[in-house]
């Protein structure tokens, strides 16, 4: 029992090395005992601090429809099934969300952190990976390579249960830590990621508006994000099986450029940076 135990804090202190490095806000958090003989097995948050109020809103709702969701022994789970189409009838609010590396106003910006949130979990639980995409230009709640984009009839998150027991998931906030905790009653595998990649180059800012006007100022409307290059392994042990390698995915960011008002008049009011 103690090996076992020194080799889950090493996982848990290999994982949150990765996403020291490689700059997300993002951190998987130690199995917990759970009344009624369920247990989490495997839990990761993510930080909202620093979004916008309504894509807090739109992640939270679609964490709220996602929490007490149960996968049966060789169940399956679609992240937009779950979810549902993200319309203002059913909660959903406009804010923004990455088009091609610039943000627009849209309804459920905010959701992928939610996908995201879960796809962490799921790969640490050993639950298998049946779809998952990447976002086009690498978001700043996750380390590269550890997110799920989402985008209702187009892209999915799906996953399956391969362990003889249900496992249930858990999904909600406390403060700024959006957390999808996976439980389960049985024994379940220790799985560590490994992700290993550089950034690539940085995208030339989008000066925008007012170029040349004297007296003006400059804004930072949005953040710019360089490109990355990142490769994903699951690392296996315990729940009976043998210790292996899992390729997961290889993944190829590309860079997104700053947007910066030239030239913004004094009336301009507008707060500074928006991350992607």
């Amino acid at each position: 029992m103690p090996r076992r135990h020194d080799r889950i804090r090493a996982g848990l202190r290999s994982l949150l090395a990765v996403a020291a490095v490689l700059g997300g806000a993002w951190a998987a958090t130690r199995p917990a005992p759970n009344g009624g003989g369920m247990r989490v097995i495997a839990s990761t948050c993510t930080s909202l601090a620093g979004r916008t109020n309504a894509q807090r809103a739109n992640a939270l709702m679609a964490a709220s429809l996602l929490n007490d969701r149960r996968l049966a022994p060789g169940g399956e789970l679609s992240f937009n099934r779950c979810v549902g189409e993200w319309t203002p009838r059913r909660g959903f609010v406009r804010a923004p969300v990455s088009s091609g590396g610039i943000l627009v106003q849209a309804h459920g910006g905010g959701v992928c952190q939610t996908s995201t949130t879960l796809y962490g979990a799921a790969l640490r639980a050993g639950l298998a990976i049946l779809e998952r995409h990447r976002h086009e230009v690498r978001p700043r709640y996750a380390p590269p390579g550890l997110d799920a984009a989402v985008a209702f009839g187009a892209a999915d998150l799906r996953l399956r249960n391969d362990y003889p027991f249900p496992v249930q998931v858990r999904a909600g906030a406390v403060g700024d830590l959006l957390t999808v905790s996976l439980l389960g009653a049985g024994q379940a595998a220790t799985c560590r990621l490994e992700v290993t990649g550089e950034p690539g180059g940085a995208a030339r800012p989008l000066l925008v508006g007012g170029l040349g006007r004297s007296g003006g100022r400059r804004i930072v409307r949005q953040a710019g994000s360089p490109g990355w290059a990142v490769t994903t392994t699951r690392l296996w042990t315990g729940a009976g099986r043998p210790d292996r390698r899992e390729a997961m995915s290889v993944d190829r960011y590309r860079a997104a450029s700053a947007v910066i008002n030239v030239g913004a008049p004094p009336s301009d009011l507008t707060s500074g940076t928006v991350p992607l």
